[in-house]
């Protein structure tokens, strides 16, 4: 099973630091924010991940399960399948334009 999970340190660093080899699913464009208790991201984590990530936790780092994701056929039923380039308009949010 797959979950949302926020995950918090003290510092930008230290959040590097506690992400770096843990094998969670940052998405395409993984965005920290600041709040009150440090900063904090959002990622997806399967069991193992989050098992790794309890481990390493410490003074400063905190982990939070959001919720639960349901299985990986639940959530492509929630994507469209349409063409959405179909109609010729331009995509829009906030994805990053890339030449080829």
């Amino acid at each position: 099973m797959l979950w949302r999970v926020k995950v918090t340190a003290d510092s930008q660093e230290d959040l590097r630091r506690y992400l770096e080899g843990s094998g969670a699913d940052l998405g395409c464009r993984p965005m920290a924010f600041r709040e009150a208790e440090g900063i904090s991201i959002v990622l997806i984590a399967d069991r193992e991940t989050l098992d790794r990530l309890s481990a390493r936790r410490s003074a400063g780092r905190r982990l939070v399960r959001l919720e639960a994701l349901g299985d990986p056929k639940a959530r492509t039923a929630l994507c469209g399948s349409r063409n959405r380039f179909l109609k010729g308009e331009r995509p829009r949010g906030y994805g990053e334009r890339v030449d080829s």
